[in-house]
């Protein structure tokens, strides 16, 4: 991995401290009876009034919903009175990436699962230096999770971080997993995420799908569908996307970019949901090796 360049490890820092003044500003947000999507849209105009643009759309999961839930137009949600709301965010400039997420726990039922999550985190962070295996990482945060009488999410992960890519091919396991090859290296931004649960420790796909990214340049398709294609592949050069950010091209988006799916032109990223029902905590920060040193990005 070649390393970061000076430009290149600025333009992460900058993404870095909107991220921190934006996540100030979305726990604020956050309030039993407040409506979901209006906090969504807020979040991601903040980081626009900053001078960052949304990495993709903001996740907003409650309860035993894991990840990969943003609102769309039509959703008239407000939180609840109790559970885990979690808000996972990225901030871009230029395609430099920086992924981070927090939990608010509602009523104050959850605050053990919280807290595991947070002391997970932490601990992880401090694990990490040039030469570290992913392993490590993932025994640290298992460890943790098992002192709570919790347990991690297993099949959910962080993951190194590339230019215009969020997912670049490596992921951090929080667990400990023997067969994971890789190491912390130098030049690496990764994000680091525990996912902690009472329940079963899985997730699977639910059926709802809210956010996209581009798969196929071309497909077989009605010249409306063709153009909401064009679009997507200009604004968003290969990030994940929602209808909500192409509503200004008229007609009925969801059901386009439903079929766009269906023809492959679409990667869809179905909601991910506790296996047992179970409430989920996340907390997550982007880091960087820079010169040998650790930066945490994100606070």
């Amino acid at each position: 991995m070649p390393g970061l360049a000076e430009q290149e490890f600025e333009k992460y820092r900058e993404a870095g401290r909107i991220a921190k003044s934006v996540k100030e500003e979305a726990q604020k947000l956050v309030s039993s009876g407040r409506s979901v999507l209006e906090t969504a849209i807020k979040i991601e105009e903040i980081i626009r009034s900053l001078g960052g643009e949304p990495a993709f759309p903001v996740n907003i999961s409650i309860g035993s919903v894991a990840a990969h839930y943003t609102p769309t137009y039509s959703d008239k949600s407000l939180f609840p009175e109790k559970g885990l709301v979690k808000i996972d965010f990225g901030v871009h400039i230029d395609g430099y990436i920086v992924d981070t997420a927090f939990t608010i726990d509602l009523g104050g039922d959850y605050r053990v699962i919280m807290d595991a999550a947070k002391e997970a985190l932490e601990k992880a962070l401090s694990r990490i230096s040039p030469g570290v295996s992913f392993r490590d990482v993932g025994r640290i945060v298992e460890e943790t999770a098992k002192r709570y009488s919790l347990k991690p999410v297993r099949n959910l992960s962080g993951h190194r971080i590339d230019r215009y890519k969020i997912h670049a091919g490596e992921s951090i396991p929080n667990y400990s997993e023997a067969l994971i090859p890789w190491r912390f290296r130098e030049g690496g931004v990764y994000a680091i995420e525990p996912f902690i649960t009472s329940g079963a420790g899985l997730v699977s796909e639910g059926r709802l799908v809210t956010i996209y990214s581009v798969k196929k340049t071309k497909v077989k398709s009605s010249e409306e569908e063709a153009r909401v294609l064009r679009e997507a592949i200009a604004r968003f050069k290969g990030l994940p996307f929602c209808s909500r950010w192409l509503a200004d091209l008229g007609g009925d988006i969801d059901a386009m970019l439903e079929n766009l799916r269906s023809k492959g032109a679409l990667h869809p990223y179905p909601v991910l949901v506790e296996v047992s029902g179970a409430q989920v905590a996340q907390f997550e920060e982007t880091v960087a090796i820079y010169e040998g040193s650790v930066y945490i990005l994100t606070r």
